[in-house]
Parts: C-alpha cells; structure tokens; sequence
C-alpha cells in the first residue's frame, strides 16, 4: 500500500492585487479548454480580422488576441477584451509587443485604414488636438 502524497492547500486570491505569473505560465493558459472555449466564443461573434477590415479588406479570422497585454495578471487573461485577427496581423502585434517589453519604448502598429489613417489608435497621428 502506497502512501498518499499530501495535497497543497488551495491559495487564496487577493481580490485586489492582480496575481501575476511568469510569462511561462501563462503561456500554458492558451492550451485549456476554457481558452479554448473563449477564443472560439470571440471568433464566433466576431469571425472576422479587424484589422483587415480597417484596410477595406476581407480575411477570416484565425486568433482571439487580448487587445491590451495581459503581462501574467490571470484576471487581464480571463477577463480582457479580446479582438479577432487574422495570423498575419496577430503575429506583427506580438512582434512589436514583444519588441517594446525589450526595448522599452512604445512601439506603432504599421498600416493605415482606407482613409490613410495609421491603425494603431495611440499612434500620435490619430490624437485630436492643434
């Protein structure tokens, strides 16, 4: 007869401070079935590339994207507003979030709308003002 290995008691959630894991871990989240259930719901309401969309094209979309960087905070993963794009523009997006993290400097998503407005809405050129 074995022994019973001893279960870690469950960790308390602090309502207020968001609980932070390491990107590893996070990382992790995109391959549970709630992930999973939660980019389909997205792709469902809206099966189409936002992006795409503001260059007056039209792509099918293939990923649920966090608009804003969840960092490893569990309640910005479960809980942030989500987009859909296609695999090109989802990968240009990680690429330059990616490259602003090392760098340090805020980083523009490159292209513009049927309008020739750039898409990045914090890009200094679609700021109101003088």
């Amino acid at each position: 007869m074995g022994v019973a290995m001893p279960q870690r008691p469950p960790r308390l959630v602090s309502q207020s401070a968001p609980q932070l894991y390491p990107f590893t871990t996070a990382t992790r989240l995109y391959g549970t079935r709630a992930w999973r259930r939660r980019a389909l719901r997205q792709l469902e309401i809206e099966p189409l590339c936002l992006l795409c969309r503001a260059q007056g094209r039209i792509e099918p979309a293939t990923v649920a994207d966090h608009i804003v960087d969840h960092k490893g905070d569990l309640r910005a993963f479960w809980e942030g507003e989500l987009q859909s794009l296609c695999e090109y523009h989802h990968n240009s997006k990680t690429r330059r979030d990616d490259a602003a993290r090392k760098s340090g400097r805020r980083q523009y998503m490159k292209g513009c709308d049927e309008h020739g407005r750039p898409l990045d809405p914090a890009h200094p050129w679609r700021r109101s003002g003088s």
